[in-house]
């Protein structure tokens, strides 16, 4: 639509506050959209044309996200989250580029894709800064960096630089392809008409023969993958009634939660900072990680009942050199643990169940919780 808006469509400018308002009242990253803004404006402005209407349709445009339930405070969470660090989130953590290929190879060669189209458009533009689109290379170099700092902004540069490099990219085939037929000649611009036939048809052959296998071949329910989540642990505290505080790992937290709620009470979940003050969120990350000799003291601070440990975190061996907790349930990636002094020994041990159906197992009553708020 911005780029519709630079065409001279002004009048979609209005659209922005609108969206704006339904944006920030589903998701935190509306500020994204209002960043976009600022950099068409600013952009247009080193294009020395009209830039003012991006920075007038701002004003409302910002104005609009304090409709919201909280009101001001919204933004003072907005604020805090975007200066927060997850330095133990994997898609907060930066981009590894230098690392093996596979990791974020497709990432690697959008990059390496990207690279090649704007040399071949700086040398179309013979390296003058006046002929440069500020705009497009604002975008890129923000949303390049956004992505080497944090995994999860990966998607936005590969879709700016899809939009903004895709005539760049094409350009290079297209002086390939006449490059070809200049040295080859007329048969050879034949063949690659024909050739280029061919590709659409495998293309679009593939695309529905693979998307049909893959439509009648996925099951309707999601499988839990037993390496990712603590299945058996969760069937095993609902089969004793074990029941109380409970602290996992944060990555676990969402799942566990779905899955023990109202049995169990989590420590922390995937809403993170949305519902749990700060201190909560460094005082589990110091106990799953043990980084200092403090990593026990949200144990200390808060009562807690049980524990369901990641076999993979270093809190799994520190929790066993202390004399404080009995474990009562293993398996290949997590174990559960209860107070020493709790005189509870014999349990059952559950059947292993089909993992097909774990995502659905949940004693959350949401029409309960609306009528309770």
């Amino acid at each position: 639509m911005l780029e519709r808006v630079r065409r001279g469509e002004n009048r979609l400018l209005w659209i922005l506050p609108a969206t704006s308002l339904i944006w920030a009242n589903m998701h935190g990253g509306f500020v994204a959209g209002l960043g976009f803004i600022g950099l068409y404006g600013i952009g247009e402005f080193l294009n020395r044309k009209s830039y003012k209407k991006y920075f007038l349709i701002l004003i409302p445009t910002v104005l609009i996200t304090l409709i919201n339930p909280y009101g001001i405070k919204y933004w003072e969470y907005i604020i805090n989250a975007l200066a927060m660090q997850r330095n133990t989130i994997a898609e907060w953590m930066p981009t590894a580029l230098f690392g093996p290929f596979e990791e974020w190879q497709w990432f690697k060669v959008t990059l390496i894709l990207s690279l090649i189209s704007i040399i071949f458009s700086l040398i179309k533009s013979g390296f003058k800064y006046k002929n440069l689109d500020k705009v497009k290379y604002l975008l890129l170099m923000v949303s390049l960096y956004m992505a080497m700092k944090h995994v999860k902004h990966q998607p936005f540069f590969a879709i700016i630089a899809g939009s903004f490099l895709y005539y760049d990219f094409y350009g290079i085939l297209s002086i390939i392809r006449d490059y070809i037929v200049l040295k080859v000649g007329y048969i050879a611009d034949k063949v690659l008409k024909r050739a280029a036939i061919i590709k659409d048809i495998i293309i679009y052959s593939f695309v529905i023969i693979f998307g049909s296998l893959i439509i009648l071949g996925t099951p309707l329910k999601i499988n839990m993958p037993e390496y990712k989540y603590p299945m058996g642990a969760v069937e095993f505290i609902r089969q004793n009634n074990i029941s109380g505080n409970l602290l996992a790992p944060f990555h676990w937290g969402s799942y566990l939660a779905w899955s023990l709620y109202p049995q169990c009470l989590i420590a922390i979940d995937g809403r993170y900072e949305e519902v749990y003050p700060e201190e909560i969120d460094k005082l589990t990350v110091n106990f799953d990680y043990v980084l200092d000799e403090n990593w026990y003291e949200f144990i200390n601070k808060y009562h807690t009942d049980i524990l369901l440990l990641d076999k993979r975190l270093d809190s799994y061996g520190a929790i066993l050199r202390t004399k404080f907790w009995k474990k009562i349930y293993d398996d290949k990636i997590s174990a559960v643990f209860i107070p020493i002094n709790d005189k509870r020994n014999s349990f059952i041990i559950p059947a292993q169940r089909n993992s097909a159906e774990e995502k659905y197992n949940t004693a959350i009553n949401f029409l309960d919780l609306g009528a309770k708020q």
